[in-house]
């Protein structure tokens, strides 16, 4: 049998190149079809870390406060379904809700909803715009701090370690810091 296809291939050589170039130009045309989906999808990730920052975040709790909540968020299906945050400081950025809502999914919630205000106030909203809405939700998180002091003072800390590290004083930090705010 290959003797046959060999004998053919010799035959119709022209007609064999062609197959082959056909074959050749496919395979590349795959590639570069392949290459530009993955090039997009790192254009995009960049874009959106260019428009919306890329943070990092924490959450502060002892022990105790964690298992509090996470307990009803691994209750019967092992997530949580619905989440609500709020007492969101009014001068919180959408990249900073958008990390709280990400936190909230990160611990497990299936749908998150950030309300301004208090929870009575939310939890008459939503009796009017959604009436039994409100019981579906397994946890409500209210923040209730706004330590922007404590905030900067680790900001820092974690400039001066930088500087540090790369072998900049700290002097020169601080003539940086007073030229800048010029």
């Amino acid at each position: 049998m290959l003797k046959l296809a060999w004998k053919y291939m010799r035959y119709y050589k022209s007609q064999t190149a062609a197959i082959f170039a056909g074959i050749l130009l496919t395979a590349s045309l795959l590639a570069g079809i392949s290459s530009l989906i993955y090039s997009s999808q790192k254009s995009d990730l960049l874009n959106s870390k260019t428009i919306y920052g890329d943070w990092h975040y924490c959450a502060e709790t002892d022990k105790e406060q964690f298992q509090k909540i996470q307990s009803p968020l691994l209750a019967s299906t092992g997530t949580c379904t619905h989440m609500a945050l709020g007492g969101i400081p009014r001068d919180t950025t959408e990249v900073e809700k958008k990390a709280f809502e990400d936190l909230a999914f990160h611990m497990g919630a299936k749908m998150v909803t950030i309300f301004d205000g208090t929870y009575e106030k939310f939890k008459k909203e939503m009796a009017v715009a959604a009436p039994g809405k409100f019981d579906t939700y397994h946890v409500i998180i209210i923040i209730g701090k706004n330590e922007p002091e404590r905030y900067l003072a680790e900001a820092l800390a974690d400039l001066m370690q930088y500087a540090q590290n790369q072998g900049i004083d700290a002097d020169r930090v601080r003539e940086m810091l007073l030229e800048s705010s010029h």
